[in-house]
């Protein structure tokens, strides 16, 4: 085993830098690197949109409300999913397995009741799911009117509850990736 007394130490004021820098509000970086903005910071909160795209706005130089809804719609670098502490975030979609597979231990379970009180196999939910993403992409409001046909309106009022139900978005632990 290596002895390491030997210790590195830093001032507050390194520190500070090192975290502003890190965050990107030390130097706003060009809009063009929007994605890797939200990598760096690890998600943008977004459960309400003005304020992900002021954090954004914080971090970006010259960044567009067009700038962000084009990452999200037409490049789908970014994607609006339910992530940490079952908050909407902007992820960038290149690590958006990442945080499924972090946070599958703890939303799999809750996702997994929620089957089980649909009177649901989770083979069965699975399909029906993949069946409604057949054609593509769909927002929530979407899948939730698609799920609440086969399901039933009991299901429709859960589904449709909560922070960010009017919102384009994706739940992690579905497999669903849209922006």
């Amino acid at each position: 085993m290596t002895d390491r007394t030997e210790r590195t130490s830093f001032t507050e004021a390194q520190i500070a830098a090192f975290r502003l820098h890190r965050h990107h509000l030390d130097v706003r970086a060009p809009s063009s690197h929007l994605p890797n903005v939200v990598r760096d910071v690890c998600g943008v909160q977004a459960q309400v949109t003005a304020m992900a795209r002021i954090a954004l706005w914080a971090r970006l130089r010259d960044l567009t409300v067009d700038d962000v809804e084009r990452a999200l719609e037409q490049k789908r670098t970014i994607v609006k999913t339910w992530s940490m502490r079952g908050a909407l975030h902007l992820l960038a979609s290149n690590e958006l397995l990442l945080y499924v597979r972090g946070l599958m231990p703890t939303r799999l379970p809750r996702e997994q009741r929620w089957i089980q009180r649909a009177g649901l196999k989770e083979e069965e939910a699975t399909a029906m799911i993949l069946d409604a993403l057949k054609s593509g992409p769909l927002t929530r409001v979407q899948l939730v009117g698609y799920l609440a046909k086969r399901l039933g309106t009991k299901t429709k009022d859960w589904m449709d509850g909560g922070w960010g139900h009017k919102t384009e978005g994706s739940n992690t632990a579905w497999q669903l990736v849209r922006p």
